[in-house]
């Protein structure tokens, strides 16, 4: 296919997909935004602390696993510590809040790596298999949520198409395990000469580690949604069903955020699709509270991991120096 087509194609579709998402979302918000008054919200100090600390958590398995994906990648390792890479990682996380066109705002990363020594093609490999083992972990967790979940905590309109569900999960897990042959295929299928250079061929071991971590590190993410949710409103009966719908609610809703490529940070769109998801068993406006409030967490905490990774990082360059 014509690359240029396709680059037209693919904005077209994210043109009208991001329409649709802001629109559908933005009423939904509007029409419930005016019973807030209505709601009773208490912070229960000791769970939103602990919703910190598994926040903290999911961000530390999060950048861990990428730096394991550039010592994989990277045959001759740069001259630079994991410190330092997980500065780049987090002020690349920060950026996603600028505006990208992009699903994956990419760019910052990997001009932040090749700044400090490393090579662009490590960068890029390794955030594709992250991408697409991070993207795929959510649907592989939304997938065991509806299978195992009870009828009555599911949405009625799921529930006829549990079988077709069932063979979905199967098949993306196929494709998981086969990650670097189906991405073979589809560069083969697009001709986009630049992609080909981009070999992510990596063991089976390797391929079932990064599904199992990046399944844990979204079940981290949804997680602290819930804790968030349940420490600003915790006046109804939670049971472990209900927690996993939830924990699954918000890393979905995170995925189809970040398909709304004109708005920065999916901010706004992540926050309405998980209202919309808990409506059934939570007022609407606890849940935007909620998401609101680990959104500003998300934030603060990626500021201060940013600054103690400068911290440190200056501390080891200068220690270096004077030993040197």
């Amino acid at each position: 296919m014509d690359r240029q087509l396709l680059k037209r194609l693919s904005k077209g579709l994210q043109f009208v997909f991001t329409f649709v998402v802001v629109y559908a979302v933005g009423k939904f918000i509007y029409n419930q935004w005016q019973e807030i008054s209505r709601i009773e919200f208490t912070l229960v100090p000791l769970l939103f602390i602990f919703a910190i600390a598994v926040l903290l958590l999911f961000y530390l398995l999060y950048v861990f696993s990428w730096v394991r994906l550039i010592g994989w990648f990277n045959e001759s390792p740069p001259d630079f510590s994991a410190i330092r890479l997980a500065r780049i990682f987090f002020v690349s996380l920060i950026t996603r809040y600028l505006p990208a066109g992009k699903i994956v705002n990419v760019g910052s990363r990997i001009e932040l790596f090749k700044r400090e020594g490393g090579r662009r093609l490590i960068a890029a490999k390794s955030i594709i298999v992250e991408q697409f083992y991070l993207i795929g972990g959510v649907l592989v967790f939304a997938w065991i949520t509806i299978l195992f979940m009870p009828d009555i905590h599911l949405p009625q309109e799921i529930i006829p198409y549990r079988i077709l569900i069932l063979l979905g999960g199967g098949a993306l897990l196929v494709v998981l395990i086969n990650a670097d042959f189906f991405y073979t295929k589809i560069v083969e299928k697009i001709n986009i000469e630049s992609m080909r250079e981009l070999d992510i061929s990596i063991t089976w071991l390797q391929r079932l580690e990064l599904l199992f971590r990046y399944l844990v590190i979204n079940f981290f993410q949804g997680s602290a949604a819930f804790l968030f949710l349940t420490s600003v409103y915790h006046d109804s009966v939670m049971s472990p069903d209900l927690f996993l719908y939830t924990a699954a609610a918000y890393p979905v809703s995170r995925f189809i955020g970040q398909m709304v490529v004109f708005i920065p940070g999916g901010i706004g769109v992540r926050e309405g699709l998980f209202a919309l998801a808990l409506s059934p068993y939570f007022p609407v406006p606890a849940v935007l509270l909620a998401g609101a409030v680990m959104r500003l967490s998300s934030v603060l905490l990626e500021s201060l991991i940013i600054l103690a990774t400068y911290l440190v990082d200056r501390s080891e360059r200068v220690w270096e120096s004077h030993s040197g």
